[in-house]
């Protein structure tokens, strides 16, 4: 992986090179497949309400974490509660925008509370963010020392060098195939690739068409996969540098131009499509511009002059709060 993950905490993770190694020691309450279509997982599907505001999760028998404790009911509510609990700043809190209250009635039942119908609920659990951790061991804990139900536990970490695992016995998926697996931090990506061709490293991941072709021979062989992602562009709304409202608004009219923003590809299966992303509004002044949207890219009206206006606002930020290019 290009980055070292520092995030070990579910609810906390914010990078790709988090989740990639979240997603082999935790495990959400359900998943998808290869259609993307919601399935079993920790739970069987929930059986839900006629008035779609309950829904009644059984736990798989059996499942354990890591560290050998069993995972109950107890866990689910304990890492629901966290993740709804503001102080706990959960990126994942968004999924839960819509329950009320997670009970547990016994030990292999889960039932939430919606305060409103909520068709994307499910999806939400399928999420790395919302994996399930042990309601007996400290955060603070987790952050070092991984506590899952994934195929993999923990072993040992050496910063921006390497993170190492082992097959978890537990896993109630079933035995998987490498008895140990070692995350390499490589952020170079062309190091990456020498590293792939000479065998020091057995699989890559890169979301670079050109520099995954450059790693093709005869002995690695390269792989196209779906892929569902959505790129931001984040800007930090607690910088000194962006209290001054019209240097927010300067960035994000900027954003709105066409040929501007964050340019982002979506690779499928022998397909690419490119479009551009508008810098995300930040602070309340998201009802100040018009809606981008129905332009489809081709510009706001009035809004080229507005961004000549207020650039001069934008001129003395930093260059990584704002790319000039």
């Amino acid at each position: 992986m290009t980055a070292d993950p520092t995030q070990l905490v579910p609810w906390t993770s914010t990078s790709v090179q988090s989740q990639q190694l979240l997603g082999q020691l935790y495990s959400p309450l359900l998943a998808l497949d290869n259609q993307s279509k919601v399935i079993a997982n920790l739970a069987d599907l929930p059986q839900v309400s006629g008035d779609g505001l309950s829904y009644t999760f059984a736990l798989k028998q059996g499942v354990k974490f890591s560290g050998g404790s069993d995972l109950t009911s107890k866990d689910v509510k304990y890492t629901f509660d966290k993740i709804k609990d503001p102080a706990t700043k959960a990126t994942s809190a968004s999924y839960f925008a819509s329950v009320a209250t997670v009970d547990a009635p016994d030990p292999k039942t889960v039932v939430v509370h919606l305060k409103t119908p909520d068709a994307s609920f499910v999806t939400g659990l399928t999420n790395i963010n919302t994996s399930i951790v042990p309601s007996d061991v400290p955060v603070d804990s987790l952050s070092t020392k991984p506590d899952g139900s994934g195929p993999f536990q923990f072993v040992s970490r050496n910063p921006n060098e390497s993170i190492s695992l082992k097959r978890n016995p537990n896993y109630f998926g079933g035995k998987v195939g490498a008895g140990n697996l070692t995350f390499r931090i490589i952020p170079d990506k062309q190091a990456m690739v020498s590293a792939l061709k000479s065998g020091s490293v057995q699989v890559a991941i890169f979301d670079d068409p050109v520099v995954a072709k450059t790693a093709t021979t005869s002995k690695v062989e390269v792989k196209t996969v779906d892929s569902l992602q959505i790129h931001v562009l984040q800007l930090r709304a607690t910088s000194p540098d962006l209290s001054d409202v019209n240097r927010r608004l300067a960035i994000q009219l900027r954003g709105l131009s066409p040929g501007r923003g964050q340019r982002s590809r979506a690779r499928g299966r022998q397909h690419h499509r490119s479009y551009y992303l508008p810098a995300v509004p930040i602070g309340p002044e998201r009802s100040a511009l018009p809606d981008p949207r129905p332009h489809q890219g081709q510009g706001v009206p009035g809004q080229g002059r507005r961004a000549q206006r207020l650039q001069p606002q934008a001129d003395h930020l930093p260059g990584p709060i704002l790319d000039r290019r």
